[in-house]
């Protein structure tokens, strides 16, 4: 489970997500996902059996800066 704001390259989804997502690539939700908030990403898929209450931005150009180091 993850709550907050996630900015990432790619952003796959198998759990409980309740965030706003900005991804330069795709977001992908897993059946069994349960995902609620924002996801700004040039590609969205959702999986049959995904629980999802989100808006969804697509085809964007987003600058996400340069990579962290964690």
């Amino acid at each position: 489970s993850v709550e907050g704001n996630v900015t990432a390259e790619s952003v796959e989804v198998a759990g409980t997500l309740v965030v706003d997502v900005a991804a330069g690539g795709t977001v992908a939700v897993r059946a069994g996902a349960l995902v609620r908030g924002e996801l700004k990403a040039t590609e969205v898929s959702i999986e049959p059996g995904a629980r999802v209450s989100v808006r969804i931005e697509t085809d964007l150009e987003l600058d996400l800066g340069p990579p962290r180091r964690r």
